[in-house]
């Protein structure tokens, strides 16, 4: 699905960065180590390259990757990424100063599996951002699964966590403007939580 989607010249969801990780990256300490999941064409990787992070890209989709380095490219950048899926992915222990999660909807079981990983592979002192649709986005038809169990609950999201301190926590709705399939007044959650263990 994600290759069909991809295929097309235009990006999916725009090039330029999700705005909740704009508004949000002053809380990531300078030229750290950054995780993008899920990232797709690669928007978020390459804005975050740009403001000299070392940036890592992972996704499932061949043709994301092949729009991502093109992205890269143009901007005169580089990131690393690598083809896998979130089940696959070696997160690693205690490797990254940040972990980007930007609309990386699952399956409930993934969702909280990832959750775990990510407590795991953060170092001290490291970031989780997260921006993805909650269950009242299903009101909406601006983006995102129609399956509620792909949706992100702030709770879960919340207890998956405990121990962090929680820098923001909050269920929005805004408007959003990210090329094709994101697009309108949507339901999301906002998460950024530092690892402080």
């Amino acid at each position: 699905m994600w290759d069909q989607r991809y295929a097309q010249e235009k990006y999916a969801y725009g090039k330029k960065p999700n705005d909740f990780l704009v508004n949000t990256i002053k809380y990531i300490k300078p030229k750290a180590k950054v995780l993008c999941l899920a990232e797709g064409e690669g928007r978020n990787a390459n804005f975050l390259a740009k403001q000299g992070f070392s940036v890592f890209a992972m996704d499932s989709s061949s043709m994301g990757k092949k729009k991502a380095i093109q992205l890269a490219k143009e901007s005169a950048v580089e990131f690393v990424y690598t083809i896998a899926s979130l089940e696959e992915f070696d997160f690693g222990y205690e490797k990254w100063d940040a972990i980007i999660s930007i609309f990386a909807h699952t399956d409930k079981k993934t969702q909280l599996d990832t959750f775990s990983k990510v407590q795991q592979s953060l170092v001290k002192g490291g970031l989780f951002l997260l921006e993805g649709y909650n269950k009242y986005q299903l009101e909406n038809n601006t983006g995102g699964p129609k399956n509620i169990d792909m949706l992100f609950d702030l709770k879960e999201i919340k207890d998956s966590f405990n121990g962090f301190e929680f820098i923001i926590e909050k269920n929005v709705q805004r408007q959003i403007n990210e090329g094709l399939y994101h697009t309108g007044k949507s339901n999301t959650v906002q998460f950024v939580a530092k690892k402080s263990f």
